[in-house]
């Protein structure tokens, strides 16, 4: 998934007819430059008119000249996990499989507002 991808979904979301949604939750922070950069071009005003919101965190989210929000991930909390059960099933013939939830957190930036009237 790319901006390519997202600028095709932004297109076909302006294209049906149908009132804007609220917010486009985009599968990646590049899909959602895609979306960013489509409604743009065609008059959509970020965050008046709809909210996007990108999922990575990833360093251009972060330029003032974007200002993406964005849901972050803990990628070093992911490796210690990992780490944790290589460990684990190093040491123990057979591990057990073993559930871990990391909290992904919300970065508010300059693409999102509350909902719209």
């Amino acid at each position: 998934m790319d901006e390519e991808a997202g600028a095709r979904a932004a297109t076909a979301l302006l294209d049906n007819g149908e009132e804007l949604p609220t917010a486009v939750f985009a599968f990646n922070d590049r899909c959602a430059f895609g979306v960013l950069d489509t409604f743009l071009r065609r008059g959509i005003r970020v965050p008046e008119d709809v909210s996007v919101l990108g999922f990575d965190d990833s360093l251009l989210s972060r330029l003032e000249v974007v200002g993406l929000s964005t849901i972050a991930q803990d990628p070093l909390g992911l490796a210690r996990a990992t780490l944790d059960r290589v460990v684990a099933a190093v040491d123990a013939a057979a591990a057990a499989p073993v559930e871990v939830v990391l909290e992904p957190a919300l970065v508010v930036r300059r693409t999102t507002a509350a909902p719209r009237d």
